[in-house]
């Protein structure tokens, strides 16, 4: 999808199939070790075990792009909760490169873009931690709300 990819202006999102993973692995794996760098290695995780849930389809990653310059990307699985079985989407990495910072705020629109996902694929809410303060601020004002350690939204 780099051709043409997010012109005008307007983001575009595409999503890597599970066979491009290795050859597109030397571009994403330095956002994989960013996001593990800022979180301080809090996370059990390793970048390895990113690729091999991608590559095995338990993972699926999604590239950004703004005016054909690709910004970061998003990684979402979809889980059924333990105890009702409800179906939910819970976003697993979400990097944007520090280099594309000067193209504005596209928070709203990746999050407006996980939501759709979610409503496609009938998952009942969306969750996703992390360990820096800066998501509560930033999240609630798209209507997420802390749900124990976990950022959670229910899908209408």
């Amino acid at each position: 999808m780099e051709r043409n990819a997010g012109a005008n202006g307007k983001l575009a999102f595409s999503m890597l199939e599970a066979k491009s993973i290795p050859g597109m692995w030397q571009a994403i794996k330095p956002g994989v070790e960013h996001i593990r760098k800022l979180s301080q290695d809090k996370f059990d995780w390793k970048p390895e075990d990113v690729m091999t849930d991608l590559m095995n389809k338990r993972s699926v990653l999604f590239f950004v792009y703004k005016n054909n310059q690709r910004l970061g990307f998003f990684v979402i699985r979809f889980f059924n909760q333990e105890f009702t079985k409800a179906r939910y989407m819970h976003v697993w990495l979400a990097y944007r490169n520090p280099e594309t910072y000067r193209m504005g705020d596209v928070s709203v629109p990746v999050w407006e873009k996980m939501e759709q996902l979610a409503r496609k694929y009938e998952a009942k809410y969306i969750e996703f931690d992390s360990p820096r303060g800066s998501w509560a601020r930033k999240m609630m004002k798209q209507g997420v709300r802390p749900h124990r350690t976990v950022y959670r939204k229910e899908i209408n």
